[in-house]
């Protein structure tokens, strides 16, 4: 090999290595920059636990007073059960969540085969939310 083609072979060499390491650092360091949670998202995740909270509260209140009232008057127990399906949930929160459906699914097989087993039931996993949730009293 010539002079002059080692000398155009490193700068090929030289070259290619600038245009990798242009195109692989965007990459590399981004994701570095991306391992830390975002200051907003922590905020925005908080404020729907916080969200969250409050309107399960509420919703609590309204099945844990249908519970304990004699009526059973289908379409509150239905309203009830859409406005808490209807709720975004914080991961969180999602075995509180599937607790409250399930206690209410049972309610409502009581509703239909008159199984009294099922209306303990569903008492019982409110109970235990409660104690697990202290602050959803």
């Amino acid at each position: 090999m010539s002079k002059r083609s080692k000398i155009f072979f490193a700068l090929f060499v030289l070259a290619f290595s600038v245009m990798l390491f242009l195109i692989m650092h965007p990459i590399i360091f981004n994701k570095k920059a991306n391992d830390q949670p975002d200051q907003a998202k922590i905020i925005n995740i908080k404020k729907m636990e916080e969200q969250y909270r409050a309107e399960i509260k509420i919703k609590f209140d309204d099945f844990y007073s249908y519970l304990s009232s004699s009526t059973s008057d289908s379409g509150k127990l239905e309203s009830i059960k859409s406005g808490i399906l209807a709720l975004r949930v914080p991961t969180k929160y999602k075995d509180l969540h599937l607790k409250l459906v399930l206690a209410i699914d049972k309610l409502e097989n009581y509703g239909r085969l008159g199984k009294l087993d099922d209306k303990k039931s569903s008492q019982n996993i409110l109970d235990q939310i409660k104690i697990e949730n202290k602050w959803i009293l």
